[in-house]
Order: C-alpha cells, then sequence, then structure tokens
C-alpha cells in the first residue's frame, strides 16, 4: 500500500547568501510550528545543555551548522494530521554540515512514519 502525501507550502523568496541559513532554517520553524506541528525534541549547537523539548531556535544565533560528532543545531517536529489514521508523523533537521565557503550549507532531513 503506497501513501501519498501532499502538502502546499508558500515560501518568502530568500537571499542565496551565507548569512541567510540560519534566518532560513528559523523560518521552516517558525511556519511549521505556527500551523499542526509540535516541537518533539531540539538542540541549539550548544555541546552543554541538554536536549529539550523547548524551542531553543529562537533567533538566529541559536542555529548551529556543525559537522556531525560536534555540537550542532538539530530539531525534531511532530505532526498528528497530516495522515488520516492519526499517525504521528515526524520530521527532523539535522544541521550536520559547515558552511562550506562555496556558498551552501547542508543538513540531513530525516521523515519518520508512525513516529513516537
Amino acid at each position: 500500500m503506497s501513501i501519498v502525501l501532499e502538502k502546499t507550502w508558500a515560501v518568502a523568496e530568500f537571499n542565496t547568501s551565507a548569512s541567510t541559513y540560519n534566518g532560513t532554517m528559523l523560518y521552516i520553524k517558525t511556519q511549521l510550528i505556527a500551523g499542526a506541528w509540535d516541537i518533539v525534541m531540539c538542540c541549539n549547537g550548544d555541546g552543554v545543555t541538554e536536549p529539550s523539548a523547548d524551542d531553543l531556535w529562537i533567533d538566529t544565533g541559536d542555529i548551529v551548522w556543525a559537522t556531525a560528532g560536534s555540537a550542532h543545531s538539530w530539531i525534531v517536529l511532530s505532526n498528528n494530521s497530516l495522515i488520516s489514521s492519526g499517525a504521528k508523523f515526524q520530521v527532523c533537521f539535522d544541521l550536520c554540515n559547515t558552511y562550506t565557503g562555496s556558498g551552501s550549507c547542508s543538513g540531513t532531513l530525516a521523515v519518520s512514519y508512525n513516529a513516537g
């Protein structure tokens, strides 16, 4: 049985300079939690602070891109209304790579159907 998920997104144009990547991630998070998404767990890149279900991505300074194994930002969001059975659909934005100076940042987006 295949599942088709459909969602229409409206996103403003963003500048492509590296300084806007944190703003872009903050914007995406803010738009998702303003809708039907809840924060399951997140980390603002502070290697001392434990991950929290509180929103630790308050401003662009809370978003840290770094290599896997180093302190970096990540967030897991959950939505119970995307799937008709009420199953939890979760996404994880893991900012586990550094800005390379070539004009791009990269990270990992993981998706879990029926999570939790």
